[in-house]
């Protein structure tokens, strides 16, 4: 499901150190009333030893003070999550290419890229659709480096898929038949933004790439579809 603008799952700042306040506060009248009950029942002969109540206090101090540096924390970072979402929000619109293997299909075009670390005896570039299902396979480039696949959005037999998210997978080997490690990109227009645990994602359609995997952004453009 495409979203617009910023969407946010996360939890209040602040409600964790409240509640823990709040409830040190009522231990702490509960532990002054029982206090108060016994000085005042006490035996002035045989008063009450104190050592203990002070520790007590002492320890709710220590508590109260940290609760407090947590609540300050808390602050800094629903700040820091703020700075992440309007910092993400300038993505909105642009077109940007990120690590990952699963980009948007829209009107019959989708750019994937793959880098091939070494020479390649040959490779097979395959298109999986969202079922699982491989709905292309052709044979990929061979020399080591970037190679940009423009998909148009077609079967192995011609026919015009629907949009959708759709992955990237290709098998390549060197002339050892040894299996090369392929580094893939996906590129696609901004749609919306998630926000989750101070973790920006990025919507591009139904695919979602996290912000700190994007490499390149550019305005959205025309490129002419292939495949």
């Amino acid at each position: 499901m495409e979203t617009n603008g910023v969407t946010a799952n996360q939890p209040n700042p602040q409600s964790n150190s409240l509640t823990s306040k709040s409830k040190l506060s009522s231990d702490l009248n509960s532990f002054l009333k029982i206090l108060t009950a016994q000085l005042k029942s006490q035996d002035p002969l045989d008063p009450l030893d104190t050592h203990e109540f002070t520790n007590q206090l002492v320890l709710f101090s220590g508590v109260e003070q940290a609760i407090q540096q947590n609540a300050n924390l808390e602050k800094l970072i629903a700040i820091q999550n703020d700075n992440i979402a309007v910092g993400a929000l300038s993505f909105m619109g642009k077109e940007v290419e990120a690590l990952g293997q699963t980009a948007m299909l829209r009107d019959g075009r989708a750019t994937f890229s793959y880098t091939l670390p070494n020479d390649a005896a040959g490779s097979i570039v395959r298109i999986i659709g969202p079922d699982g299902k491989t709905v292309l396979e052709q044979k990929g480039e061979t020399k080591a480096g970037r190679h940009e696949f423009l998909w148009n959005g077609k079967d192995k037999s011609g026919n015009k898929l629907p949009d959708g998210a759709y992955s990237i997978k290709v098998d390549a080997a060197d002339a050892k038949k040894q299996p090369l490690k392929v580094i893939y990109s996906v590129t696609g227009k901004v749609t919306g933004v998630q926000l989750e645990k101070g973790v920006a994602t990025l919507n591009l359609g139904d695919a979602k790439v996290p912000l700190k995997q994007v490499i390149r952004i550019r305005e959205a453009g025309d490129n002419a579809p292939g495949g």
